[in-house]
C-alpha cells in the first residue's frame, strides 16, 4: 500500500507525470482514462474540444476517459489515441500508457488459409464472350 491507502501494482507506485511544471503522482490515479479526464478538466477543455482536435467522436473520448476499452477499437489503436491525447494536453504519454491494463489484448487467432488454385489463373479457361481467340490482334 502506498501513502494514499490504495494498493497498486509495483510498476505503478513510483510513476510521476510532469505537466506545465506540476508533478502529478500517478499512484493516486487509478486509471489512464481518469488521469486524462483530470488533466482535460484542469486545462479547461471540453470533451467536444478534445474530440474536434483529435478528429474523434465525443463518444470515443468519453469511452476513453471511462476506460471502456470494449467500446473502442483494438488496444493498439487505443494506445495511439492516448499518445495523441497526451500530446494535445502537452504531457508525456508513456506513464499514462503504463496505467493501461495488460490483459486486454484478445488472443491471436490463426487465419484460415484457403488452398491454392490447382490451375494458375492465367492458364484457366475464361469465357471470351463470343470471341474465338482474343490474342489474334
Amino acid at each position: 500500500m502506498n501513502d494514499a491507502g490504495v494498493s497498486l501494482p509495483e510498476d505503478q507506485l513510483n510513476l510521476s507525470i510532469v505537466a506545465d511544471d506540476v508533478v502529478i503522482d500517478t499512484s493516486t490515479i487509478k486509471s489512464a482514462g481518469a488521469f486524462l479526464a483530470l488533466m482535460r478538466q484542469q486545462k479547461d477543455f471540453t470533451v467536444q474540444q478534445i474530440a474536434d482536435q483529435l478528429k474523434l467522436s465525443a463518444r470515443q473520448i468519453i469511452a476513453l476517459e471511462a476506460d471502456q476499452f470494449d467500446a473502442l477499437p483494438k488496444m493498439v489503436i487505443v494506445r495511439g489515441f492516448i499518445r495523441s491525447y497526451a500530446k494535445l494536453l502537452k504531457i508525456d504519454g508513456e506513464p499514462i500508457l503504463a496505467l493501461l491494463p495488460k490483459n486486454l489484448e484478445p488472443p491471436v487467432q490463426s487465419a484460415y488459409l484457403r488452398p491454392a488454385l490447382t490451375t494458375p489463373f492465367l492458364e484457366s479457361r475464361l469465357p471470351l464472350m463470343g470471341r474465338q481467340d482474343a490474342n489474334n490482334k
